[in-house]
């Protein structure tokens, strides 16, 4: 066996014979076939083991692998003991790099509260806060970015496990002396339009509701700035359609929007599906839930 393993391919192998499908592997770890492909190509060469055949049922383990396997298994367990005991984490001892991703209302709302919390608990830790970008999902699948936070949204990608963070309710949110105090009146003026996904999720849902429902809100602007958006609600006289706790936050005048008219812009954490049990993302999830709340 080769000295020089890459024992960061080891967890492939284990999926792989868990699953004895690179197509399902891929599909795990957010990856093409190809790629898991020469993954198994590189072990083969390290170990030299063709580790796995072709059959009718799928990929069956050498003998080789089959002996090898009750190893790997323990010393994978006895690394990750080293960070994780009793399936907590070790908040003192973990010191690699934590990347958060934030939608730019909760960056510009929560940002340094959500720092705090994530300090406090992983103290040894560079703390990386990003605003979520059109490869935020593709770098979640990667293990590039640890946990996002954004918008519930049906079109992400199926590996990217969305939990809830808040209940509440959708509002129209305008300036505190502005004349603007029923629905009526404030689906008759100047909204902005808040981009709350990236390019990759272009449905606009409630603007899709309203129609259905025959109102056309008279949109005037698009950003996706959540600062932007607050300086044309105080500045112009503009109204804008977002969640009742942030928009309280901000200390904008609330409009109720009827209940006929609520669709789900529920805020969510966003993680790697296959990670929604580790204890680092539960550990983060907890943390940031805690502050938006």
């Amino acid at each position: 066996m080769n000295k020089d393993l890459d024992y960061s391919l080891l967890k492939v192998l284990l999926l792989l014979n868990k699953h004895r499908s690179l197509k399902k592997v891929a599909l795990i770890l957010g990856k093409t076939e190809g790629t898991i492909s020469k993954y198994l190509s590189k072990l083969r060469a390290q170990i030299g083991d063709p580790l796995f055949v072709r059959t009718r049922e799928g990929l069956e383990p050498t003998p080789a692998l089959t002996l090898l396997l009750p190893s790997l298994e323990e010393g994978l367990n006895v690394i990750d003991s080293a960070v994780f005991s009793n399936g907590s984490l070790s908040l003192t001892n973990y010191a690699k790099t934590i990347r958060v991703a934030l939608q730019s209302s909760i960056i510009s709302i929560y940002s340094y509260e959500i720092y705090k919390a994530i300090n406090k608990e992983f103290p040894n830790s560079f703390i990386s806060l990003e605003l979520w970008s059109d490869s935020t999902e593709q770098n979640i699948l990667d293990g590039k970015i640890d946990i996002g936070v954004h918008f519930i949204h049906g079109e992400r990608k199926k590996d990217i496990y969305q939990s809830k963070l808040i209940n509440t309710s959708m509002v129209v949110g305008v300036s505190p002396d502005n004349p603007i105090n029923t629905w009526k009146e404030a689906s008759l003026a100047p909204h902005i339009f808040f981009k709350i996904n990236d390019s990759h999720h272009s449905r606009r849902y409630f603007v899709e509701h309203c129609l259905k429902n025959g109102i056309a809100l008279d949109y005037k602007v698009n950003t996706d700035s959540f600062d932007t958006a607050m300086a044309l609600v105080s500045e112009e006289g503009m109204a804008v359609v977002g969640l009742k706790r942030l928009l309280t936050a901000v200390g904008l005048k609330i409009i109720e929007i009827p209940e006929e008219l609520q669709v789900d812009i529920s805020l969510v954490s966003c993680i790697k599906l296959l990670n929604r049990g580790h204890p680092l993302q539960v550990k983060l999830k907890e943390l940031i839930k805690g502050v938006i709340k």
